[in-house]
């Protein structure tokens, strides 16, 4: 089921500055570009390519679907010429996005429940530790993102 202008427009309120029409046609643009309404995360999503259009933002694209459409060519230029790296690539950007919400969890958990749990050396000991954790996983990232050929990504 698609959203209409007023839900969108609830959800995003600076599309409130466009008509319900030019938000209907961005709406049919999507669509006709294999974009799906994901109701429960609020987002447009192309399943083929793992690409999603957030609802905040969308009124940069209202008038300009020559934005889009740009974007959707570049990824579905990178996943004819290669879908094994782009589907690794894909997948490494969302084992990132969870590394990086349990790292934070941890951190402000530990900052906030740590001192009354642990000792204060275990307390400054695990600090220290995920710092460090926090260190390799950002050079683990790059080390991981360049075996995936990034020229591969490009258009030509």
């Amino acid at each position: 089921m698609k959203p209409n202008s007023t839900v969108l427009k609830r959800l995003d309120p600076s599309l409130n500055r466009f008509s319900d029409t030019e938000i209907n046609n961005l709406i049919s643009f999507l669509e006709q570009n294999n974009f799906i309404w994901l109701k429960p995360q609020k987002t447009f999503y192309h399943k083929k390519l793992q690409f999603s259009v957030r609802t905040q933002g969308l009124d940069l694209f209202v008038n300009n679907h020559d934005a889009i459409k740009r974007q959707i060519g570049e990824l579905e230029h990178s996943y004819k010429k290669s879908p094994d790296s782009y589907n690794n690539y894909v997948a490494q950007l969302q084992m990132n996005k969870f590394f990086l919400r349990l790292f934070l969890f941890l951190v402000i958990g530990n900052l906030l429940l740590g001192w009354k749990i642990f000792s204060i050396g275990l307390w400054i000991f695990l600090e220290i530790l995920f710092i460090l954790i926090f260190i390799s996983l950002i050079k683990m990232e790059g080390w991981l993102l360049s075996k995936i050929d990034k020229g591969k990504f490009k258009q030509e």
